[in-house]
């Protein structure tokens, strides 16, 4: 089973072959695994812009495409300035 940032290093690849736009975004944040983010629960994923937490519980009980669409979903916050 790949682990979460080869996962996410993978959907990045689509990302720059796909809509380079959101891959520029997506180049800068930085990618952390956890349950928190300065101290409150992160039930499923949270960007503040430039970090990225993902909670490992919830990326594992995702299948499929929806990994990616979780992912692209949090790096449009940053490029339409919704972090």
């Amino acid at each position: 089973m790949e682990t979460i940032a080869r996962e996410v290093q993978r959907i990045n690849q689509v990302l720059m072959d796909r809509y380079p736009f959101w891959a520029i975004h997506a180049a800068r944040v930085e990618l952390r695994v956890g349950d928190k983010y300065l101290g409150k629960a992160v039930k499923t994923a949270a960007i503040d812009g430039d970090i990225l937490t993902v909670n490992p519980e919830y990326w594992e009980s995702l299948i499929g495409e929806t990994r990616y669409s979780l992912y692209s979903h949090e790096i449009g916050h940053v490029g339409l300035g919704h972090h």
